[in-house]
């Protein structure tokens, strides 16, 4: 979502010189877009399409030529997303302390796209 905020504040700097682009006026724009309404925008999510549909329809008064599928802003693609069902478990086992057990999100973000597995092995440092 950063890259479609970086797209919008960048096209907004080409409009006519009456539109003029300040830090005011790039800001609405990121207070828009980070109003609870669309919920973070998560890809896929319909939050994220009404934020894509916001996006659209300022490029469309900024008298931009659409450029995307069907002479719209917008352009379809194919995108693996996943979506974690339960939480990730992180265990070390110590022989000299014990195991000690890992905090998700605290002390350790799992990678989104990871599958899952279990692992034997000696950890050296």
């Amino acid at each position: 979502m950063r890259k479609i905020i970086t797209f919008v504040l960048l096209l907004a700097s080409f409009t006519a010189a009456q539109d003029s682009c300040s830090g005011s006026a790039a800001f609405t724009y990121v207070e828009q877009l980070c109003l609870p309404k669309y919920k973070g925008r998560k890809t896929g999510t319909l939050e994220a399409r009404k934020a894509a549909r916001w996006i659209s329809s300022r490029m469309k008064s900024w008298g931009l030529t659409p450029m995307g599928d069907e002479n719209d802003y917008l352009q379809k693609f194919a995108m693996l997303v996943t979506e974690q069902k339960k939480k990730a478990k992180l265990k070390l086992l110590n022989g000299s302390f014990g195991p000690i057990e890992y905090r998700e999100n605290v002390d350790f973000i799992p990678y989104q796209n990871s599958g899952s597995a279990e692992l034997s092995a000696e950890v050296v440092f």
